[in-house]
């Protein structure tokens, strides 16, 4: 028999299960074609009854808003208009707290489960915001549980493209992180561009020309 399995390619639970499913269906002697936007994580080697076939998701704003509200489904807490691209990632959708019209770019990466984000929110292209960190037991970082620490993204900020956010960091409200920063500290002053490695202070956004 000839199967189609259309599912998320990432590590979500529904696409590891569906990956899971096409293999073991294909041992079984079926033809199995994976459709989706790239190849599972879970699917390390294609066979004559294994195939993938890439296809582009647009990302119509349309479309955007329809993967939001289905992911704001699993999620602690989501406002209205949520818009994400169909590359970005959301490794965990429990703790996830987002706000009205929150944007986030392709290529994005979000981890962890104490990440707050509120209203009217653009998070930029390929940037990554962690919410936990790996603890060093003495010996090594592979074997110890992750410490989670809330991160928050206060209204109306900016996050540029190519950006990272640490774990317990503050972005404040209407602020911007300049693109290629990394932002690893609880900031107060909203109104305000951060940017550099590490994120300092650069200047008030009221003073800019």
């Amino acid at each position: 028999m000839k199967i189609g399995v259309v599912c998320y390619p990432t590590f979500g639970g529904s696409g590891v299960v569906a990956t899971e499913l096409g293999i073991e269906l294909s041992k079984k002697g079926h033809e199995v074609h994976f459709i989706t936007y790239s190849q599972p994580v879970r699917l390390d080697a294609l066979s004559s009854n294994l195939h993938y076939h890439e296809v582009k998701v647009p990302d119509y704003p349309l479309f955007m808003r329809l993967r939001g509200w289905f992911y704001s489904l699993f999620m602690k807490s989501c406002g209205k208009n949520f818009q994400i691209s169909s590359s970005a990632t959301l490794n965990s959708l429990a703790g996830l707290v987002f706000g009205d019209n929150v944007y986030i770019a392709y290529n994005t990466v979000l981890i962890g489960v104490s990440l707050h984000i509120q209203n009217d929110v653009i998070i930029g292209p390929n940037s990554l915001i962690s919410g936990s960190d790996h603890v060093f037991d003495g010996d090594s970082f592979r074997r110890t549980a992750s410490r989670q620490s809330k991160v928050l993204i206060e209204k109306g900020s900016w996050v540029g493209g190519n950006c990272s956010i640490t774990s317990g960091s503050i972005l404040p409200s209407q602020s911007i992180l300049a693109a290629g920063s990394v932002l690893t500290k609880k900031f107060t002053e909203s109104k305000t561009i951060y940017g550099g490695i590490p994120a300092i202070k650069i200047k008030k956004i009221n003073e800019i020309n």
